[in-house]
């Protein structure tokens, strides 16, 4: 499932000189340009193995060729050897989400001639609490999650301290501007215009099931009826596999199904 230890990806200072079919970085993004189609694909990372983390990260950079889309994998710009973090959420630290990362994504498409296609994010674990914030930010007009963290501070203790530490939030005292961007379910409060989204969580799951699964179920169903329409929550059943997600063929069913149009 991950991709993310290769390193020699030719370096571009514009994704505009990236030709179609080849997969080349531009700052943090690693794009694979499709400019006569009109969706782009964007994948988040989850965890990194902690004994591979590089300075750029990218997962599933290998499914590129399964898709009829222009790819861009992001890499996360809090994980990295020097903070020694596996997981970063793309919270962006002092700068944010918006800025360290969908600003980078808009600007590559916009060197592409892509400013106006359709954007779909994936993600899954923590890739998936990104790829839902960027719904709710009104930035994707899409995106699919498997098994996501919905609320930062709700997550395991190895990996929610090390992150809070880093971004410099007293766990014992989250601001509500803090919780806007480590809670999905904070950020959707007052929400009432974004992208749709699609999440598959297996049941099997348990903390993910109801340590944000539930949670974010009940922030939903506080949303007024238009908004609350954009999403679809669905539940999966696989007692073996936990929180590990799906194979390759699985995941790239679910996708299917949120959103056909994106399998070549």
């Amino acid at each position: 499932m991950v991709d993310e230890a290769r390193t020699d990806f030719p370096l571009h200072d514009s994704a505009a000189s990236i030709a179609d079919g080849c997969l080349g970085v531009v700052g943090n993004l690693l794009v694979r340009p499709r400019r006569d189609c009109p969706r782009v694909l964007v994948l988040f990372n989850g965890a990194i193995n902690e004994h591979k983390i590089l300075p750029m990260n990218f997962q599933r950079w290998t499914w590129a060729e399964d898709f009829d889309a222009t790819i861009v994998s992001a890499s996360d710009t809090l994980v990295s050897p020097e903070t020694g973090l596996s997981l970063g959420w793309y919270h962006g630290g002092a700068q944010d989400f918006a800025t360290t990362t969908l600003r980078p994504i808009a600007d590559a498409l916009d060197a592409l001639g892509l400013g106006d296609a359709q954007r779909i994010c994936f993600g899954s674990s923590a890739g998936g609490f990104a790829a839902v914030m960027a719904s709710i930010l009104g930035w994707s007009d899409l995106s699919i999650a498997i098994n996501p963290q919905t609320d930062i501070t709700r997550y395991h203790d190895a990996g929610r301290l090390p992150f809070l530490a880093q971004i410099g939030v007293d766990p014992e005292a989250v601001s509500p501007e803090a919780a806007k961007r480590l809670s999905l379910c904070a950020a959707l409060e007052g929400n009432t215009a974004g992208g749709k989204v699609v999440i598959f969580q297996n049941r099997f799951d348990n903390h993910h099931f109801t340590r944000h699964f539930l949670p974010l179920v009940d922030a939903v169903a506080d949303l007024p009826e238009a908004r609350r329409r954009d999403f679809s929550l669905r539940l999966t059943a696989d007692r073996e596999a936990g929180h590990s997600p799906p194979n390759r063929a699985a995941t790239l069913a679910m996708i299917r199904e949120a959103a056909p149009e994106l399998l070549a």
